[in-house]
């Protein structure tokens, strides 16, 4: 599904902090705004960092816009910092589309998303069409990133741990056992394993993991399937729900 990966010079053509540490960000890229699928994700890097930081960062696509993809940055060490000092009209590189994403679905799905793992659902939902879309959040620090959400999905369903943002407790209370939608989810791992026991006929999820060459060259993203090893990047990220074997 991932077809050619090349490097491409893009433009920032918009930039707004939609939370204390999680910036939305806009770069032109028409060759693979053209061709990314729902669940692939990029490789982002300035072309001034040199050696230093070495990595280019991978960041799942939250929505296509013509000719530009948004990302949501989650600003967590010294390269998405970077990222972030960065202003509308400057240069980065772009590779991708990376990894394997979600297959289509065959009738009205529900999303789950724990925190910034909305992010490749957004774009799920963009293509895919609308759903039931239920999000978990921490608590209250995470206001600004609901009402941005929110503003892009008015019905989404929202949970948080501690009850200061919608119903108090997490995006799994927002499903019955056994769900018949096919659903599509991103969050934390905890999240995921949990969903194990909700049953669900058809699910599919992707994963969050730190990744080094994006290729599935270094296997530095290793997990644990049913049917052996497979790596996040490349195998990945979207795998279904019962391949992935949670408690390794």
């Amino acid at each position: 599904m991932s077809g050619n990966v090349d490097d491409f010079p893009c433009k920032i053509t918009a930039r707004e902090m939609v939370g204390e540490d999680i910036l939305s960000i806009r770069v032109r890229c028409p060759s693979i705004a053209e061709s990314i699928y729902p669940g692939q994700f990029v490789l982002l890097r300035d072309p001034s960092w040199g050696m230093d930081p070495l990595l280019m960062r991978p960041f799942a696509v939250s929505a296509v816009h013509g000719e530009d993809l948004e990302l949501l940055i989650k600003l967590v060490g010294r390269g998405t910092s970077l990222l972030a000092e960065r202003s509308v009209g400057d240069d980065l590189v772009v590779r991708g589309p990376m990894g394997r994403g979600f297959s289509s679905p065959e009738s009205s799905p529900i999303y789950v998303a724990g925190a910034l793992g909305a992010a490749p659902l957004l774009f799920a939902r963009q293509v895919f069409g609308a759903g039931r879309f239920v999000l978990g959040v921490p608590g209250e620090g995470w206001g600004p990133f609901v009402d941005y959400l929110e503003a892009r999905c008015p019905e989404m369903e929202v949970f948080s741990d501690d009850g200061s943002i919608g119903v108090r407790g997490t995006a799994l209370d927002g499903l019955e056992k056994g769900e018949s939608c096919p659903i599509y989810a991103c969050g934390p791992m905890g999240m995921m394993a949990a969903m194990v026991k909700l049953e669900p006929v058809s699910c599919q999820v992707s994963l969050e993991s730190r990744m080094a060459c994006g290729i599935g060259a270094c296997c530095g993203c290793v997990i644990e399937t049913v049917q052996g090893k497979k790596r996040v990047c490349a195998d990945g990220p979207v795998f279904n729900l019962e391949e992935v074997v949670w408690n390794a």
